[in-house]
């Protein structure tokens, strides 16, 4: 049986494309191009998420549609917020979604 780890990192990058989420209406797939270098840690919380930005620095993270003003978080739009992996190779953005820097 896989256990979960709670982890959060913080995540600042460039959005390069915003596209439905298989999950349904509600989910948005912000894919960003991150150094990962600003993958951060946040306090005393395990960082899985640097380790899941490609080799061509991509990231693909799950928001709540609600959470993010599309205006904002939109092609070339340098963005901010948390994250946590959740699955193997899912990363999922904290409720309160990715807003600009």
């Amino acid at each position: 049986m896989v256990q979960a780890i709670e982890n959060w990192a913080s995540v600042t990058g460039a959005v390069l494309q915003v596209t439905p989420s298989a999950r349904g209406p509600q989910w948005r797939v912000v894919v960003l191009e991150v150094d990962p270098a600003q993958v951060l840690d946040i306090g005393g919380w395990p960082n899985l998420v640097r380790g899941q930005v490609s080799d061509d620095h991509r990231l693909a993270v799950t928001c709540r549609a609600a959470s993010i003003d599309e205006s904002t978080v939109s092609p070339g739009r340098e963005v901010t917020g948390r994250a946590r992996l959740v699955a193997p190779g899912q990363v999922m953005a904290h409720p309160d979604g990715f807003g600009a820097v």
